[in-house]
């Protein structure tokens, strides 16, 4: 899919990545940021009529990805700047301890693109049964990933350092492996505590109540506010614990 960069081949390769399911949005000509006064990401689609208005005007603007869920796919970013952490040696040396990133072929694969800095976008497909983060240097030094809450940018976009060019483009993508799922799924929020409602109230908690509402009762003139006020604190706290730890004294 080797595409010179104009403004129709641009609305053309939109469609395509619509078909596949993934969300598109234009980004400013010739940069890797949002267009100005646009929502950015959010405004990512698959439907084609919003993808001609969009890449139509301004004329010629790059191509953003919305990564995660709603576009189904999961990137790799391999980086590999001068001084800075190389992605590549990340990956040869996750390799030789077992954890490898399969390539597939044309047909099932993953698809890969190269970045006008030499650096590989390895496209996957997301999970069914987790969410993935974005994360940077999480997997290994120079090696990020582009979920929820990321995007990327997309063939046949192009800076003034070159273009960004497909080197595999398969009709399917196979899955993101395990041991990167493992490494990188979103955690599910612990679920909260539910207490069944019960009509048996225990005898502790019966005779804590009225020896509460007793203390109540007989305050003097003048201090049954704050003994309120202090009962009612005192029972606060145990009614969220559902009453398991209630001291006979305080």
């Amino acid at each position: 899919m080797e595409l010179v960069k104009t403004g129709l081949e641009n609305i053309i390769v939109t469609q395509e990545y619509a078909a596949r399911g993934w969300a598109a949005y234009p980004l400013a000509p010739g940069s890797k940021n949002p267009l100005k006064g646009s929502h950015g990401f959010h405004d990512a689609t698959t439907d084609t009529s919003a993808l001609i208005d969009a890449f139509t005007d301004p004329p010629d603007p790059n191509i953003g990805i919305r990564a995660g869920e709603p576009s189904g796919i999961v990137v790799i970013d391999v980086d590999a700047h001068e001084g800075a952490a190389n992605g590549y040696e990340s990956m040869r040396t996750l390799a030789s301890l077992g954890f490898r990133f399969p390539t597939g072929d044309r047909r099932k694969g993953h698809a890969i693109a190269k970045t006008p800095s030499d650096r590989l976008h390895l496209y996957y497909a997301a999970p069914l049964e987790a969410r993935i983060k974005s994360t940077s240097g999480v997997l290994a030094p120079g090696l990020d990933t582009r979920g929820e809450g990321g995007y990327i940018v997309a063939p046949p976009s192009a800076t003034e350092k070159g273009a960004y060019k497909w080197k595999q483009y398969p009709d399917t993508l196979l899955e993101l492996p395990v041991w990167v799922i493992e490494r990188v799924k979103v955690t599910p929020a612990p679920e909260r505590r539910v207490t069944e409602p019960t009509e048996t109230i225990p005898p502790t908690v019966v005779q804590m109540l009225k020896d509460r509402l007793d203390r109540i009762a007989k305050a003097s003139s003048g201090q049954r506010n704050a003994t309120l006020n202090r009962e009612a604190v005192y029972l606060a706290q145990y009614v969220g614990k559902c009453f398991d730890e209630i001291p006979l004294t305080d």
